[in-house]
Formats: C-alpha cells, sequence, structure tokens
C-alpha cells in the first residue's frame, strides 16, 4: 500500500503560492538471516531538500518536529510515526527477491516522491532497487509497473500490475494538490553594517544581512542613489542555512567612505507583502542624532553641575 506516512505528512502540507514544494521518502531494508522475519528499516524524509525525519525501526525515538513546520506535536507524532505497513510490503518484496540469491546481506531500497505546485503539473516517482540496481518502477504516463530495459522481466510486471497498484503515486500527488495548510513562512530580519576595507583604508565594506527567512528563496539587492549594483562588483555568500532550518544570505560591496549614505538594500521574500529596505543613511542619520543628543545632555548636565557647584561654594564662602 501507498506510504502512510507519507500520506499522513502530504495531508498537512501546503505549497505557499507560486512556491514549489517537493517532499521525499528514502527507505532502506538489509536482508539478513534470523530467527524474525521481519527485517529492520531506516526511512529519511526530505522536504524541500531539507531533512525533516530520520527513522530507524531499532531505535524508538521520534525525530524533534522543525519549528518552522506549522503542525500541531501530536499531529507531528501521528504522521511520522513508523508504517508497519510500509515495513511489511518491503519485508515482503525483500523475501522475494532473496529467494532468488540466497546469499546474505541483502539491501531493498524504496524511493517515493512527489513535487509541484498548486494547480500546476507534479513530477512523481516511485521506485525500488535491489543490492544496487533498478529493480522496478511505476511509469506515471502509462500507469503501470515496468522493469528496467536492459532487465525485463515481464512476470514481475503482470504481478505487480495486477496485485499492487495501490502502490501508485496518484494517492501522493493527490495529497500535494489538495493539501491544508502547514507550511510556516518566516520574514527575514535584515541588517546593514560596515567594516573597514583591509586592502584600503579610504574604503568601506558595505554589508546586507538577511536570516532567519524561510522558505529558502530570497532575492537580495544593494542599490546606489535608486540603481541596482550589477552583480560583478558584489561579493555573496550565497544562501546557507542555519542551525534552526531557515537560511541566512549575506552581500558586500566595497564603497568609498564619503559616499555611504547613497546606499540601501532591498530584500524580497514569499513572506513579505512588499520588500524589506534597509537604508543606510537612516543608520548614519539616526546615529549621528543621538551622538549629538547624547553629547548635549552630556554638555547640559556638566554646565549644570558646575553652576550648581560654584553657587553652593559662593554661599559657603558668604556664611564665612
Amino acid at each position: 500500500m501507498i506510504s502512510i506516512t507519507a500520506l499522513l505528512l502530504f495531508s498537512f502540507l501546503l505549497i505557499v503560492i507560486g512556491e514549489k514544494l517537493s517532499l521525499n521518502y528514502c527507505y532502506t531494508m538489509q536482508y539478513t538471516n534470523s530467527e524474525s522475519n521481519l527485517y529492520d528499516c531506516t526511512v529519511v524524509t526530505l522536504l524541500n531538500d531539507t531533512q525533516i525525519y530520520f527513522y530507524n525501526s531499532a531505535d524508538p525515538n521520534k525525530t524533534p518536529k522543525p519549528h518552522w513546520l506549522k503542525i500541531s506535536e501530536t499531529d507531528w507524532i501521528k504522521s511520522t510515526t513508523w508504517s508497519d505497513g510500509d515495513r511489511q510490503w518491503m519485508n515482503k518484496v525483500i523475501n522475494i527477491q532473496s529467494s532468488v540469491n540466497k546469499s546474505v546481506g541483502h539491501v531493498l531500497q524504496w524511493n517515493l516522491s512527489c513535487e509541484g505546485e498548486r494547480h500546476a503539473p507534479v513530477f512523481s516517482s516511485n521506485e525500488f532497487g535491489f543490492d544496487g540496481e533498478n529493480l522496478i518502477y511505476f511509469n506515471c504516463t502509462s500507469k503501470t509497473w515496468l522493469t528496467p530495459e536492459n532487465k525485463k522481466n515481464p512476470e514481475m510486471e503482470q504481478l505487480w500490475n495486477q496485485q499492487y497498484r495501490q502502490l501508485a503515486v496518484e494517492k501522493c500527488v493527490f495529497k500535494l494538490n489538495t493539501c491544508s495548510l502547514c507550511f510556516l513562512s518566516l520574514a527575514p530580519t535584515v541588517y546593514i553594517f560596515q567594516n573597514k576595507s583591509v586592502s584600503d583604508s579610504s574604503e568601506l565594506i558595505l554589508t546586507c544581512m538577511a536570516t532567519g527567512f524561510y522558505p529558502k528563496d530570497v532575492k537580495m539587492s544593494l542599490m546606489k542613489s535608486g540603481t541596482e549594483i550589477p552583480d560583478h562588483l558584489i561579493t555573496s555568500s550565497g544562501v546557507r542555512p542555519n542551525h534552526n532550518g531557515t537560511y541566512q544570505l549575506r552581500k558586500s560591496v566595497e564603497i568609498q567612505e564619503d559616499e555611504k549614505d547613497q546606499y540601501e538594500c532591498y530584500v524580497s521574500h514569499s513572506s513579505l507583502t512588499e520588500p524589506k529596505i534597509e537604508k543606510w543613511e537612516d543608520k548614519v542619520s539616526v546615529g549621528f542624532i543621538v551622538g549629538v543628543a547624547v553629547a548635549v545632555v552630556a554638555v547640559v548636565i556638566l554646565f549644570c553641575g558646575l553652576v550648581l557647584f560654584c553657587a553652593l561654594k559662593n554661599r559657603k564662602k558668604k556664611r564665612e
């Protein structure tokens, strides 16, 4: 039967408008001689190429839920509980294949994946491998199970198409297109700051950093007097993962120190209704105003203190 884990988790997932979503399950089972007829399995689950779940049937501990998935803890446990049906099905397949080859150490792999966008064509994959070689796969166009051309097995194809059609990814695709909201889009926090250039003391390295955003796709532009700075003048870190599953991006440009107030940073992300704009002149002007204000207050306090000190001193002299 189709992966229960996949169906449960897919029922919670929504593709944000314009956002591509992919879900991939990688199952692995190793055949060994033992008294038990049920072999241990592992499964790795990737959402948009980010691992969200790992399970080893020999280890009862569950993978913690990523904070950016808006699922209740109860639903998360339910959706990630190991499916006995999946494990039993793989056990059946590996026993059949291992009966042909009596040697020990056989490995069965099952890859089930779906990806696409809401109201858009969906690509899906459902395939099995045995001992590192392709065993059988589901053709979404013909909606039939097929064996590789170099190892055609009509008997296996007939058996699977008669008995195991429910393994087709159609259900996975259906869940992908009719799922409910679960994705939590996290907006980036944007900073702009400077460092002295190491190579030229008259220049600054102006850096814009966006961090804490999810999903991964983001656009950042550095502007000078309203004109976008070309890419060949910019140094980019590329989008990098943070430790908590969110992402960050930095872009830097070398500028003359006396023109730093002409620069600004634009960041666009699916979590934002409009781009975030961080203006460098705001940093300079606010810092200048605060600095001046602090200096003025300090001078006033010092002046008042001197006046009070002199007044008290004169009063003391008159009393003497």
